[in-house]
């Protein structure tokens, strides 16, 4: 593997580890970006408005967009296929978007992976006035990405019901009436109550499914009560085109946090298997480690579901590593109590210090390092947790990582120390 296609492949790796299920951080305090070139390409071809926007720097946004930014700029892919609107749509940033929609950015430009555009990065986030936006300026809703995912597919399947409703009528509340049938996502704005509640069979989902993604806890109830202990087990186990099973689609929804995940636990029959995975190869554990969800991870762990046998998912994940991506602090300290290895490697060879020092999780960077996680492994850039730290100019981070004897000189597959990284960064916290 060449060194451009390792770039590529370690930076998508943070991007998407950056923006998984929890929700995203406060934007971090940013320091000016240099405003004397504001056209020209930096690393991996990202220009100044890429940075900006990723960031949620507004102000500098703004001062681009009415200086000297021109329309290629404005609609620019980096070596990714990101555009700034892409940054705007996966932050929710409307006013951001706004902004950069009146640029004339373009609304259904692709990331290069899996071919997402802007409408489905929003989609994901359940962002419903940057969805309106985005359908008003003229994205198509009925655009699938690789994996054959509309952007309603993809708020269907991570429990955005208002979102899913506002897509699948492709953005004209008035259409979404009582006779369109949308299952459990009625229209946009109104609530669902137990009688809308249906099996979706497009995507396979079992009445219980959508109770269970809707976070629609007397719909659970009711379908607990009614089901014999053997349709029950079945209706558990079911799968939709995902893989996952209501549990999973309950874990992953927003909209009641975990009550309807420790709903169908505890009414489980006896001798349940909970450890279903989806097709990312995300099982419980997984989801409820995503979701910085610690009852449900301890009380999964009460049914046998053992946190060291949890296998890696499909791109070489740990729990550690999703615990470690999202600063959850709290399910860290369940998971490294339990004696796991801190050091594992996904495929890009990152290891969770890695993303907690990229994300500036300075409490997290503790939990390893007290846990003897190695403050020198490299990735597939020969790149420490230290190097990433000034790459996104993590401050404290780099106090702990160097304290607990990071090497400051160590050289990356570039020949770049994070001195170096920290000297070009425009973001200091």
């Amino acid at each position: 593997m060449n060194r451009d296609v390792l770039v590529w492949h370690v930076m998508l790796w943070f991007a998407l580890l950056q923006h998984q299920i929890s929700a995203r951080s406060p934007a971090p305090s940013i320091s000016p970006i240099d405003a004397g070139s504001t056209e020209s390409s930096t690393d991996w071809g990202r220009t100044p408005l890429h940075e900006a926007a990723e960031f949620g720097a507004m102000d500098k946004v703004q001062e681009i967009l009415t200086t000297s930014a021109s329309l290629a700029q404005v609609s620019a892919p980096d070596d990714l296929g990101w555009t700034p609107l892409h940054w705007a749509a996966l932050h929710g940033d409307e006013e951001m978007a706004s902004a950069l929609v009146e640029a004339q950015a373009a609304v259904d430009a692709q990331e290069h992976e899996f071919g997402c555009q802007p409408l489905q990065w929003a989609a994901r986030r359940g962002h419903l006035q940057l969805i309106r936006l985005l359908l008003n300026a003229g994205a198509p809703a009925e655009h699938t990405d690789r994996e054959g995912r509309t952007a309603a597919a993809w708020a269907r399947l991570t429990g955005h019901v208002e979102a899913a409703a506002l897509l699948e009528v492709g953005g004209s509340e008035a259409e979404a009436s009582e006779s369109s049938k949308l299952h459990l996502y009625s229209r946009a704005g109104v609530e669902t109550t137990d009688s809308t509640i249906e099996a979706d069979e497009a995507y396979a989902m079992t009445t219980l499914h959508v109770a269970a993604a809707s976070g629609h806890d007397s719909k659970i109830a009711r379908l607990l009560g009614s089901s014999k202990s053997s349709a029950f087990s079945a209706q558990l186990s079911a799968q939709d085109v995902w893989g996952r099973t209501p549990l999973l689609a309950a874990i992953q929804s927003r909209q009641r946090g975990a009550q309807g995940a420790l709903q169908l636990l505890r009414a489980a029959p006896s001798g349940y298997q909970a450890d279903h995975t989806d097709h990312d190869g995300r099982g419980p554990l997984h989801w409820a480690v995503l979701a910085g969800e610690l009852p449900l991870l301890q009380e999964l762990r009460k049914l046998n579901l053992s946190v060291s046998d949890a296998a890696p998912d499909r791109w070489g994940r740990t729990l550690l590593h999703y615990a470690a991506s999202n600063g959850h602090s709290g399910v860290m300290a369940e998971l490294l109590e339990a004696q796991l290895d801190p050091d594992p490697k996904d495929r890009s060879q990152s290891t969770p210090l890695h993303l907690a020092s990229a994300r500036g999780h300075s409490n997290v960077v503790q939990q390893l390092l007290k846990h003897n996680a190695s403050s020198n492994a490299t990735d597939l850039l020969q790149r420490s947790p230290l190097h990433y730290a000034s790459m996104f100019g993590h401050v404290a981070v780099m106090r702990l990582l160097v304290d607990s004897g990071a090497v400051y000189s160590a050289e990356d597959l570039d020949g770049e120390t994070a001195a170096a990284y920290l000297a070009r960064t425009p973001f200091l916290h």
